[in-house]
């Protein structure tokens, strides 16, 4: 079994994640990814695994005491592979 590698969300992957989220009938347009990636670039991630995108993770501070984190999504066919676990050290 291949390793996913935990790397920035890039412009470009953009695409890819919203398929993942259609996927999961989560009615995200790429609008609102996008714009959720231009707030926090820093805090946006994705697992890759062989080049493709096959999990999704935003994140940031909305105050000194408040955080925001959301679309923890994996494709169903790479679940349970510790992927989530591996993203949840993202800082």
């Amino acid at each position: 079994m291949s390793t996913a590698t935990i790397r920035h969300m890039r412009p470009a992957d953009l695409v890819e994640v919203v398929s993942l989220t259609e996927k999961e009938s989560w009615n995200l347009s790429q609008e609102v990814v996008r714009t959720l990636f231009e707030y926090c670039p820093e805090g946006s991630f994705i697992a890759e695994l062989q080049g493709k995108v096959v999990g999704a993770v935003m994140g940031f501070n909305l105050n000194e005491e408040e955080s925001f984190g959301g679309m923890w999504i994996v494709s169903k066919q790479h679940r349970g592979q510790r992927i989530e676990a591996k993203r949840a050290h993202w800082r």
